[in-house]
């Protein structure tokens, strides 16, 4: 078997990483090398699986007759398209790559393999938005501006590498003090939402959503409102420990 026949399950290695909930999004944050040996490891495997599954094949094909007839003339058929040494493996590699990519998405949904992606490979923003979206917890969101949004984010591409923007539905607005740098929320969208809501349900969050991008933001943090409301009104306001 020459050497460029292996081309075939080097495809099909990357098929799987590309299709599969368990490694899409990790590849994701890969190039280079790092994703040439990725896919030619999980070829490997393609390789020496369909090596198993064709030899099952012939040995059914030896075992029972009516199985032989069936399948000879497509052993010839193979046999006059590519007279090439084992490129019938090679292509069954190929195959099996986006094959069981789909089966094993069976058993691995998306938001899962996104969880996994950023816990191995994420960073703190990252994890950030993440809980905000399984929790429904709130994130306060300094831009470079000095602009601060208060709210929930609802869509982070977190899976994928090269995201620009990062969706917020705000709770309030604001922005930071040039000089003491407290914020100041001074624009608060929770009257509205009441009105909007009893109208469309939850459908309402797609009307007010805002669009940031993430080379804007500055910073990013859990928002608590009484925390808030303490700092604000200073430390006294705060129970005794």
């Amino acid at each position: 078997m020459g050497f460029g026949i292996f081309f075939l399950p080097l495809v099909g290695g990357y098929l799987f990483l590309k299709y599969s909930n368990f490694t899409r999004f990790l590849i994701a944050r890969q190039s280079g090398y790092n994703l040439l040996l990725e896919s030619a490891h999980v070829g490997f495997w393609l390789l020496l699986a369909s090596r198993v599954v064709l030899l099952c094949i012939g040995f059914l094909s030896d075992t029972i007759g009516f199985l032989s007839d069936k399948l000879d003339p497509i052993d010839q058929a193979w046999s006059d398209f590519s007279p090439v040494d084992y490129s019938g493996t090679a292509v069954v590699a190929l195959l099996l790559g986006p094959v069981a990519a789909k089966l094993g998405n069976l058993f691995r949904t998306p938001d899962k393999a996104v969880s996994r992606a950023v816990s191995e490979a994420g960073n703190a923003m990252e994890e950030l938005f993440l809980e905000s979206m399984k929790m429904r917890s709130l994130v306060e969101v300094t831009l470079q501006n000095g602009k601060v949004y208060v709210g929930w984010v609802l869509r982070a591409d977190l899976g994928n590498r090269n995201r620009k923007c990062v969706q917020i539905h705000p709770l309030s607005s604001g922005y930071r003090d040039d000089e003491s740098r407290k914020i100041i929320l001074n624009t608060s969208y929770a009257d509205v939402y009441v009105r909007h809501y009893r109208e469309l349900g939850t459908e309402y969050e797609e009307n007010f959503r805002i669009v940031v991008p993430v080379e804007e933001i500055r910073s990013a943090r859990p928002f608590d409102v009484v925390h808030y409301m303490w700092f604000m009104e200073g430390p006294t306001a705060a129970p005794a420990p």
